[in-house]
């Protein structure tokens, strides 16, 4: 594995990111299984994101499937930096939302989802998102879990709170089902 940058996050981003990884896995999975996205489209748009979050974790399983589906070390590279010609040219739009998104922190401009709707249609757009959002739900809290690692191994997690980095990683087990019952008694 490659050294990443992994960013870092707050825990209330944390939470917000799981409320909408839960709403968004159903969302992914049924895409899937309809055909509406294929794994191997949704295995890239989570390097991508991941390549921007810089969790080193995902990046390694992540890129170990794409591999696995046929995808160069050199295709990986470009394509999670993006290069002219890198990706496929129907997929490129998404691949620049993911990581437009990720780099926005799900701030995203109305005119940039504006083109992935009207790019590939309202199912596969949704399917588009949900990828993105689940991504960065496994992005936080492997950040968080590798710096708890290198803490029991000694090493430093410089500019990084132990506090948020427990929560992100261990506290999922609580913040999940929290933010399942935030979800059931509020609006999307």
């Amino acid at each position: 594995m490659r050294q990443m940058k992994a960013r870092i996050f707050t825990v209330p981003q944390f939470y917000h990111v799981i409320r909408l990884a839960m709403r968004s896995m159903p969302v992914m999975r049924k895409a899937e299984k309809s055909g509406l996205i294929s794994k191997e489209f949704i295995t890239r748009i989570m390097l991508v994101v991941t390549e921007v979050n810089g969790c080193a974790v995902c990046n390694y399983y992540h890129a170990k499937h794409a591999l696995e589906s046929g995808m160069s070390e050199e295709e990986i590279t470009s394509m999670v930096n993006l290069e002219e010609g890198a990706a496929a040219e129907e997929e490129a739009v998404a691949l620049l939302f993911a990581q437009h998104y990720a780099d926005t922190f799900g701030n995203y401009e109305a005119e940039v989802w504006d083109r992935v709707l009207s790019r590939y249609g309202e199912g596969t757009a949704a399917a588009i998102l949900a990828a993105i959002r689940v991504i960065m739900f496994g992005n936080i809290n492997g950040i968080a879990f590798i710096a708890l690692m290198n803490r029991l191994k000694g090493k430093g997690a410089a500019g990084r709170r132990i506090g948020s980095d427990l929560i992100q990683s261990l506290g999922i087990i609580f913040l999940i089902p929290a933010a399942l019952i935030q979800n059931l008694f509020s609006r999307p």
